[in-house]
C-alpha cells in the first residue's frame, strides 16, 4: 500500500500534486486550513482513482494540526506513510526597511521552517528504509529577493537548508529528501499580491523565457517522480520548474535593452 501526505493537498498546486499521486495509485492524507467545501470537492474528486483520501482541517502552525495529520496515518493506514509532499502556506506580503512587523516575521517562521520541522520529526518514524521519499515545495523568490517577500523568503530558506539536513541524515536509510522549487503558477496564491503590486499579474509570462505563466500541472508529475522508488538515487537536489526563469536574468537584461535603442 502506498500513502502520500500532503500538506495544502486540497487547492493549487497541492491539488495538482494530489491528482498525480492518485492517479499512481497512492492513498492521501490531505492537510487544509479551513476551506471544508473545497476539500470536500477534492476529496470527492480523488476517490474517482479508486484511493482511499482523508482530509484533516488546521493551522499548520499549531503543533495540534501536525499530531492530527500523524493521528489519521495510525487510523486510516496502519501507520503506513510512502510519501510526504510539504506544500502548505500562504502569502505574507512586507518589505524592508519598514515595512513589515516582526509579529509578521514570527509568522513566517512558523508556517515554514517549524511547521516542516514538527512534520518531518514526525514523518520518519513511519516511514520503512529504502522506502520513504520526502518533497519540499519552495519558491524561486528566496533566490531572486522581491519586493514584498521579505519575510517569506528567508522562512523558506530556512525550511530549504533543513531539507537538505534531513538529506543527508537519512540517506543511509534509503529515505530521499528533495525540493521542487516552481516559477510563476498561476494558482490564487497571487491574489494576495495583486493588493499591493497590481501590475504583477503582467509579470510573469514577459520575464519567463517560455513566454507564459507556468500551471501546477507543470510542476505535479516531477514532484509525483520524486515520489516513487524510481527516484531512490535522487536526494538532496533542488528541482527548478520554472520555464527557464533561473536562468533569465541576462536574457531579460538583453531584451529590456533592445527595447531601449
Amino acid at each position: 500500500m502506498k500513502v502520500a501526505l500532503v500538506t495544502g493537498g486540497t487547492r493549487g498546486i497541492g491539488l495538482a500534486i494530489s491528482h498525480k499521486l492518485a492517479s499512481d495509485g497512492f492513498n492521501l492524507v490531505l492537510g487544509y486550513s479551513s476551506n471544508h467545501d473545497a476539500a470536500l470537492e477534492a476529496k470527492n474528486e480523488l476517490e474517482k482513482f479508486n484511493v482511499k483520501v482523508v482530509t484533516v482541517a488546521g493551522d499548520i502552525k499549531k503543533p495540534e494540526t501536525v499530531d492530527a495529520f500523524f493521528t489519521a496515518l495510525e487510523e486510516s493506514f496502519n501507520s503506513q506513510l510512502t510519501a510526504f509532499v510539504h506544500v502548505a502556506g500562504y502569502a505574507i506580503t512586507a518589505t524592508i526597511p519598514g515595512g513589515f512587523t516582526f509579529e509578521q516575521y514570527e509568522e513566517a517562521q512558523e508556517i515554514y521552517p517549524k511547521a516542516f520541522l514538527r512534520c518531518m520529526e514526525k514523518a520518519l518514524g513511519y516511514m520503512a528504509d529504502t522506502q520513504g521519499r520526502v518533497v519540499v515545495i519552495s519558491a524561486s523568490g528566496i533566490h531572486n529577493p522581491g519586493k514584498v517577500y521579505a519575510m517569506s523568503a528567508p522562512a523558506k530558506a530556512g525550511m530549504e537548508v533543513l531539507a537538505k539536513h534531513y538529506a543527508l541524515a537519512v540517506a543511509p536509510r534509503g529515505i530521499t529528501v528533495n525540493i521542487v522549487t516552481p516559477g510563476y503558477i498561476k494558482t490564487e496564491a497571487w491574489d494576495g499580491y495583486l493588493g499591493k503590486l497590481p501590475y504583477i499579474d503582467k509579470v510573469p509570462p514577459n520575464a519567463t523565457p517560455m513566454g507564459r505563466w507556468g500551471q501546477p500541472d507543470d510542476v505535479a508529475p516531477i514532484v509525483a517522480f520524486l515520489c516513487s522508488q524510481e527516484s531512490g538515487f535522487i536526494t538532496g537536489q533542488n528541482i527548478h520548474v520554472d520555464g527557464g526563469l533561473e536562468l533569465s536574468l541576462f536574457w531579460n537584461i538583453h531584451r529590456i535593452s533592445e527595447n531601449l535603442k
